[in-house]
C-alpha cells in the first residue's frame, strides 16, 4: 500500500549557505510544504517562535551559534519544544549523529542533499508528528471528559452527603427512647452514605408508637422512599386510634398505594412499599401491643428467645391488597425482658467465610449471648463487633437497623413537665 503524502506542511529551513536553502526549498515545493529560510540561529529561534512551523530543518556547522545550541534552546522552550528537528549536516560521524539525537532531534540526513531521502523523511515525520498531535489532542479531550466527570461526582457526592445530614435530622430525639423506655440502643447503618431503612418513636396518646421500617431500594432511592413513608405514617396517625398499631399498618399500607398511585393496577409503573414492625408501648404498663407487616419481633424472656411473627404481607407495594389486615398482638411484658426488631440487612448479610447468609438462628444467638451485658448500648457495640467479624471483608448488601429496648417500670412523666414533648 502506498503511503500518503503528506502536504501543505509549514517547514523552517535553517542554514547560513543560501544555495542549501534554495535547494530545500525547491525539493520541497514538490510536496506543496511552505518552506521558511533562516541563515542563522537568532533568526531561526524567533521564526520558531513566531510562526510555529510543523518540522525544523537544521545545519549544525553555522558562525556565532551553531546548530547543537540551537536545537537545546528550541527544546528548552515550552512554546517550541515540541517541533521535530532534523539535522541537515555534512557532518556524517557516528559521534556527531548520537550528538545531535541525544539533544532531540528526531532525525539526522547527511548532505549532499538526495532529494528522494529528503522528502521521504520529511513527510515520515510530519506524518508522526501529525499523528502525535491527534494523539495529544484526544488525550487533551479525555482528561477534560474525565475532570468534568470526577467533577459532576464530586458534586452529586456533596448532595448525597448533605442529604444523609437532612435524613438522620428526621430520626427520632432520644429524649423519647429515654422516657419511655427504661434502656434501649437503635442501631442504624445505611449500606452507603443514605439508605432506605428508617426506625420511628412517636408519642401517641399516653405511650409510645416505635417502630422499624425497611423500605424498597438503598441509597437515594431508597432514602426518597423512606420520606414517603414518613410521611404516610404522619397522614395514618391523624386517623388511628392511639394504639391500634394494626390499623396503623393498614392506614400506611393505603396511604404509600394513594401516593405513588400504586391502589389501581392498571395504572403508574411504580411498586415501592416497605416491611414494617410497629410496637406501642404504654408507660409502666405489664405488655406492649406488636402488629408487623413481614417483620418479627424478637422478646427476650428468662433465657429464651421469643419470635412474634407478623403477617407476611409487606405495606404499599402493588400485589398488596389495599384493604389488607394487619392483626396485632398483645405481649406480656415482665420485669427485664428485653425486645429486638431488625431489618434483613443483618439476617442477609453474606459472612466472610462461611458464605451465608447471617440468619435468624444466628441473630437469636447472639441475643442470648450479649444479653449478660450491663447495658443496651453495650449489647449493640457487642453485636456490631461480632456481626462485622462475620462479614469480614464482604461488601455491606443492604441497609441495616436494629431496635433493642427495655420497658420502663416507673412513671416517666416529669420528662415532659415545663417543657415541650420531645418528636
Amino acid at each position: 500500500m502506498t503511503r500518503k503524502i503528506e502536504t501543505n506542511a509549514t517547514i523552517l529551513a535553517v542554514d547560513d549557505t543560501p544555495d542549501n536553502l534554495d535547494i530545500v526549498r525547491a525539493v520541497l515545493k514538490e510536496s506543496q510544504h511552505r518552506v521558511l529560510c533562516a541563515v542563522n540561529g537568532e533568526v531561526a529561534l524567533r521564526l520558531a517562535e513566531e510562526k510555529s512551523p510543523d518540522l525544523i530543518l537544521l545545519d549544525v556547522m553555522m558562525p556565532n551559534m551553531d546548530g547543537h545550541e540551537v536545537c537545546r534552546r528550541l527544546k528548552a522552550n515550552p512554546e517550541t519544544c515540541d517541533i521535530p528537528v532534523i539535522f541537515l549536516t555534512a557532518l556524517t560521524d557516528a559521534r556527531d549523529e548520537r550528538i545531535g539525537l541525544e539533544l532531540g532531534a528526531v532525525d539526522y540526513i547527511a548532505k549532499p542533499i538526495s532529494p528522494p531521502i529528503l522528502t521521504a523523511r520529511v513527510n515520515t515525520h510530519l506524518s508522526l508528528k501529525r499523528a502525535l498531535d491527534a494523539m495529544a489532542l484526544q488525550n487533551k479531550r479525555l482528561e477534560n471528559e474525565v475532570h468534568e466527570r470526577q467533577r459532576a461526582q464530586a458534586e452529586v457526592a456533596d448532595s448525597i452527603r448533605y442529604a444523609s445530614r437532612i435524613q438522620q435530622a428526621t430520626l427520632p430525639s432520644d429524649k423519647l427512647f429515654q422516657a419511655f423506655l427504661g434502656d434501649y440502643f437503635h442501631w442504624w447503618q445505611p449500606r452507603d452514605v443514605v439508605g432506605g431503612d428508617l426506625y420511628w418513636a412517636r408519642r401517641w396518646g399516653d405511650g409510645l408508637l416505635l417502630a422499624l421500617g425497611d423500605c424498597t431500594g438503598h441509597g437515594v432511592p431508597g432514602a426518597l422512599m423512606t420520606m414517603v413513608v414518613s410521611g404516610a405514617i404522619d397522614r395514618a396517625l391523624q386517623s388511628t386510634p392511639a394504639g391500634s398499631v394494626g390499623a396503623l399498618l393498614a392506614a400506611i399500607n393505603q396511604s404509600i398505594k394513594d401516593s405513588l398511585g400504586q391502589h389501581d393496577l392498571s395504572e403508574g409503573h411504580s411498586d415501592d412499599g416497605l416491611e414494617m414492625g410497629a410496637c406501642f408501648i404504654t408507660v409502666a404498663s405489664n405488655e406492649l401491643t406488636f402488629a408487623g407487616g413481614r417483620f418479627d419481633l424478637f422478646k427476650l424472656s428468662a433465657g429464651e428467645v421469643e419470635v412474634i411473627s407478623g403477617v407476611r404481607k409487606s405495606l404499599g407495594y402493588r400485589s398488596i391488597p389495599y384493604d389488607q389486615t394487619y392483626p396485632q398482638v398483645s405481649v406480656e411484658v415482665a420485669p427485664g425482658d428485653a425486645f429486638y426488631m431488625s431489618s434483613d440487612g443483618l439476617f442477609d448479610q453474606i459472612g466472610a467465610q462461611a458464605k451465608r447468609g447471617f440468619g435468624k438462628r444466628r441473630w437469636r444467638e447472639l441475643i442470648i449471648e450479649v444479653a449478660t451485658l450491663p447495658s443496651m448500648a453495650q449489647q449493640q457495640q457487642r453485636m456490631a463487633e461480632i456481626f462485622n467479624t462475620f462479614r469480614g471483608d464482604e461488601a455491606p448488601r443492604d441497609d441495616l437497623s436494629v431496635l433493642g429496648f427495655v420497658c420502663r417500670q416507673d412513671e416517666p412523666r416529669s420528662l415532659f413537665t415545663g417543657a415541650a414533648e420531645p418528636r
